[in-house]
């Protein structure tokens, strides 16, 4: 029975995480991408263009807050001696219980401070002589928090196309930060997370599905607790003392076009990985909600937004036709006609616009900024072949990037939430091919 209260941590960790200590508070950096930009095919060089103008265009590494304070963890006092013999004795009936009835272990981690144990069991279905009487196969998880045991039957996680992915168990997952995010309250939260991988089709995406587990050190129970999507990544913006987490406020997929790169899987969580190369416009998730903290935050952003459209402007001329510029072709992240930044830049200007409370007109400094550009995949050599293209793929997807932005439900400071704008004359309204992308909360 020891075994089970000893049993090492299945993501790879050889024991389980010293419960003295207060956890690593290192941040991980700001990724940048500074491009140096080449001779134009013309007789005289383009002009340079300023570093700032680098969006932070579909990198998922680029999400980090870059304001607010990075809070230290709690410190805490692990289970005392009767916690962990009542949460053996609980796990080994249930475990022995599982085991007669068919079950077998796949694999199981301990989380040794709260106590906790997870151990993923599979039974292996019988085929009837018809199919009516065939029994499928069960993957299940024995969940043991304290002396609270339960089962848990683990779905399939499907690929971004479809796809039955394998039934791989889950495990604890350890951010740059540690085991733990700072739930306030005097509550943690530590996190369960699972990998999908497609078994069919010519897809090679990966699917994230994290589950958050609410620990109170005082009193030890466990329970539900929301996971961010960034969860390493938490800082004290609006200063009240609790970390707080980026999000994507709103997110765009270039359908049928993807990178050659996967981000940082051991940072993120709910995500489908490969799934195409996005627009995403930072945001923050907030304990606080509406703050005049939070309000400065975004003012900050809409700002910087600003000025770099201020730049790519100077930059691209006034008329109706940017100058020619041309790109290394591994960079390719704003030209004429690969206008990658241009448009992660005009979709920030409209997001952080509506956030603070603009009207109908938040589309116009958007529209300016775009005028001349195009965002043609195709003319974009970082970008490749991605899943299936739709059946009629657009050439220019600035007028579907344009659409899903005013149809976005973006939710703003100053009220709950602010309806979508009704389209302008020159474009119809339409049903965006991606929505913006839920909130996470603490």
């Amino acid at each position: 029975m020891a075994l089970l209260v000893s049993s090492t941590i299945a993501c790879g960790k050889k024991s389980a995480p010293p419960v003295t200590k207060e956890a690593p508070v290192a941040s991980a950096p700001i990724a940048t991408a500074a491009v140096p930009p080449v001779a134009s095919e013309s007789a005289a060089p383009p002009p340079v263009v300023d570093d700032a103008i680098e969006g932070e265009f579909a990198h998922a590494s680029a999400f980090t807050l870059p304001e607010g304070k990075l809070l230290p963890l709690p410190k805490f006092k692990p289970a005392d001696k009767d916690a962990v013999k009542a949460h053996v004795a609980a796990l080994q009936s249930e475990f022995e219980a599982a085991v007669k009835e068919g079950f077998k272990e796949i694999s199981r981690f301990n989380a040794s401070f709260v106590p906790a144990t997870y151990i993923t069991m599979f039974h292996e279905g019988k085929r009837g002589a018809r199919l009516t009487e065939s029994e499928p196969n069960v993957t299940m998880m024995i969940v043991a928090e304290g002396a609270s045991v339960s089962r848990e039957t683990l779905a399939r996680l499907r690929g971004p196309t479809g796809d039955e992915g394998s039934d791989e168990p889950y495990t604890l997952m350890q951010t740059s930060r540690g085991y733990f995010i700072d739930g306030g309250g005097g509550e943690l939260v530590y996190i369960l997370q699972r990998t999908g991988k497609p078994m069919y089709g010519e897809s090679k995406g990966l699917s994230i599905q994290c589950k958050g587990r609410r620990w109170n050190p005082a009193d030890g129970t466990v329970g539900d607790g929301a996971v961010p999507d960034y969860p390493g990544r938490g800082k004290d913006v609006d200063g009240d003392g609790i970390n707080d987490f980026p999000d994507r406020r709103f997110t765009f997929e270039l359908t049928g076009w993807g990178f050659h790169t996967n981000p940082n899987r051991g940072e993120l969580c709910n995500w489908d990985l490969e799934q195409g190369a996005t627009i995403d416009v930072l945001g923050v998730v907030a304990s606080s909600g509406k703050s005049a903290e939070v309000t400065a935050f975004y003012e900050r952003r809409r700002k910087a937004a600003r000025a770099r459209a201020t730049r790519i402007r100077a930059w691209a001329g006034t008329d109706a036709t940017p100058k020619t510029v041309t790109r290394r072709a591994g960079d390719l992240r704003m030209t004429n006609d690969c206008a990658l930044d241009v448009a992660q830049t005009a979709a920030e200007l409209y997001v952080y616009a509506r956030t603070l409370g603009a009207g109908e007109n938040a589309i116009d400094e958007a529209d300016a900024l775009m005028k001349g550009f195009a965002l043609k995949p195709s003319a974009c050599g970082g970008l490749g072949s991605h899943g299936t293209k739709p059946a009629n793929p657009p050439d220019d997807h600035w007028p579907e990037l344009r659409k899903a932005l005013l149809a976005a439900k973006i939710e703003a400071l100053a009220t709950d939430s602010l309806p979508a704008p009704s389209a302008s004359a020159s474009v119809a309204p339409a049903v965006p091919s991606v929505s913006a992308a839920p909130s996470a909360s603490k």
